[in-house]
């Protein structure tokens, strides 16, 4: 397909001058076949990136807590489950369809809501700085892939279907209001980005208000004139905020001390804590940030919505900066740097970055454009780049075509890749049959690390090491079940407590034990209901009274 993405001096050779004639728009275009074209190729690079099976990581967690919301019943029994609703905007807005449809297709649903939300904000952003068709494409192709290997806190943004998914669909549409200098619909649409996900918006909204203190007196709309929108947005926001607050009301100082512990340092350092980040991660996202910073002397007087688009980034990178301070600063003081550093100072960071660098080097090139063939080939430099990182995504997907949520738990051995695919076909056979067989309530004793088990079964689980509440209360629970689940020591190739585990069933209702048969070594006194070459499933007698 030959396109010209950019060039705009007509008498630079006749194929550039017949293409440009018939791609060259004006800067606010009305809606055509052609940005209708472009809105569908978005759509598709997002599926070519994120389309995978379901469930993704996340869908397992978010899809199945929205579905319990609507239908108490299902899981009635799993601890996550009832734990505290924290994202009851992403339930009313996906969850009531699992009451309808299964949860493949909710999921399904979800996520072409979520990236339609996406490519149509990406669509009217670029449009406000790069009018030329294409331009849209190649940005969103061009972020993707630094989202994907240079972000440092593992950041996400298009993939599968949670609240922050729908989130950082408004959060686009917020920044090309900020970007055309519409500052009311910016406070509105971050307000509404924090309904679905009170940190993504709550941390835009303060990158905002960073870039508003950083223009020109001259060039900033009054806060009088903004009054009604910051209201608006505020009311909005509640919808995430009150869940929000509400999760640690009533709670204990000290269990909320203790929950602040176990979130950022024994389940989430890897998003929280810089000290643990990958040396890689950090040095690739450094890079970034100097890049941004390159880009951005160039651009910062000569486009404004880019200006603005770049200043809201490095807001984002320097508030990723405080934080790298504070968790330095902190490393003798665990439980105050717990309590700070639990808001995920870096999530914008990764966000942010890749979408003003994609923007602002598109941006350059295409202005060289009037001097030199640089631009051309500039163009088609990137145009490889998109191709090549994506294509090795999507390449990587077809060879394990497995969900990402299943994928990630069973990893696949390079010199024994069959085996991964025998144990996730055992794991599904397992599941199928306590779905077919047990009673919907019956409460389970799984392995710790599946996060699937109540997508493909409806039925509940004890434990389950990704399934961590988002309230005080429910952390230290989670974190209590941990220990309890460890103390088992079920895969000890000696001996296994056997009085310790029929407490622990007792304790906690437990009606049948999924046993992994690649890591056990002694059988349990139990009768055998179900078995395949990696899973054996025993069903725990009713104690005695």
């Amino acid at each position: 397909m030959s396109v010209s993405i950019g060039c705009s001096r007509d008498s630079f050779d006749p194929f550039h001058r017949q293409v440009n004639s018939l791609t060259a728009i004006s800067p606010h275009p009305s809606f055509s076949i052609a940005a209708g074209g472009e809105l569908l190729l978005m759509l598709m690079l997002c599926f070519v990136y994120a389309g995978g099976a379901v469930p993704a990581v996340n869908e397992a967690h978010y899809v199945a807590k929205a579905k319990h919301y609507w239908q108490p019943e299902w899981g009635d029994k799993d601890f996550f489950l009832e734990s505290a609703d924290a994202h009851v905007a992403f339930y009313w807005s996906i969850g009531w369809l699992t009451k309808y449809v299964s949860l493949t297709t909710t999921t399904w649903i979800g996520r072409l809501a979520a990236w339609s939300l996406i490519v149509t904000g990406w669509f009217r952003l670029t449009r406000s700085m790069l009018p030329q068709w294409g331009t849209s494409l190649l940005t969103l192709a061009l972020t993707i892939c630094g989202w994907h290997y240079a972000h440092m806190a593992g950041e996400w943004v298009v993939g599968g279907i949670e609240g922050k998914s729908l989130a950082y669909g408004l959060v686009f549409w917020g920044l090309a209001a900020l970007a055309r200098n519409q500052w009311r619909w910016t406070w509105i649409l971050f307000g509404g980005a924090s309904a679905f996900h009170v940190l993504v918006g709550g941390w835009c909204v303060i990158l905002a208000g960073l870039v508003w203190l950083s223009l020109p007196l001259q060039q900033r709309p009054s806060i009088r004139s903004m009054l009604p929108a910051l209201v608006i947005g505020f009311v909005i926001s509640l919808l995430g905020l009150l869940p929000a607050l509400a999760l640690n009301r009533d709670v204990d100082t000290s269990v909320a001390r203790e929950a602040n512990h176990i979130y950022a340092f024994l389940r989430l350092p890897h998003h929280l804590l810089f000290h643990r980040f990958q040396t890689q991660f950090v040095t690739r996202h450094l890079a970034l940030f100097l890049g941004l910073s390159i880009v951005g002397l160039l651009t910062v007087h000569r486009n404004a919505s880019l200006s603005r688009v770049v200043r809201f980034a490095i807001a984002a990178g320097s508030v990723a900066g405080v934080g790298a301070i504070l968790d330095l600063a902190l490393l003798s003081s665990p439980e105050t740097a717990a309590s700070l550093l639990r808001y995920y100072w870096f999530r914008l960071s990764d966000a942010m970055l890749p979408v003003a660098v994609a923007l602002a080097i598109v941006w350059l090139t295409l202005n060289w454009s009037e001097r030199s063939s640089v631009a051309q080939w500039g163009i088609v430099l990137m145009m490889g780049v998109a191709v090549l990182g994506i294509g090795d995504v999507a390449r990587l997907r077809m060879q394990d075509r497995r969900p990402a949520a299943d994928a990630q738990r069973m990893p696949v051995d390079p010199q024994f890749p069959e085996q991964a695919w025998l144990k996730y076909g055992d794991w599904r056979a397992a599941c199928a049959w306590i779905a077919a067989q047990t009673p919907p309530h019956a409460n389970f004793l799984t392995p710790a690390t599946p996060q699937t088990f109540k997508w493909y079964t409806g039925r509940s689980e004890v434990f389950n090491h990704k399934d961590i509440p988002q309230d005080a209360a429910g952390i230290v629970e989670w974190n209590r079940r941990r220990l309890r689940y460890n103390e088992l020591d079920l895969y000890d190739d000696e001996e296994i407590n056997l009085e310790r585990l029929r407490a622990f069933c007792r304790y906690y209702v437990v009606d049948y034990v999924i046993v992994d048969r690649s890591r056990a070594v002694l059988d349990l006194p139990f009768p055998v209901v179900y078995e395949n070459d990696s899973y054996r499933i025993l069903w725990i007698p009713p104690a005695e009274p």
